[in-house]
């Protein structure tokens, strides 16, 4: 799939009572993500 890359989630935390904070690192960079809880677990998969 062209624009995505691999990632390592590092860590993961609730943000409010819908999404997810996640600190992953990738092949490029290390980054912050921010995820609806809705589609967290899909977006993972």
């Amino acid at each position: 799939m062209e624009g995505w890359q691999r990632a390592f989630v590092l860590h993961s935390r609730p943000w409010s009572e819908t999404s997810l904070m996640l600190d992953v690192f990738t092949e490029e960079s290390v980054a912050c993500v921010w995820l609806p809880k809705a589609h967290a677990l899909n977006a993972l998969l």
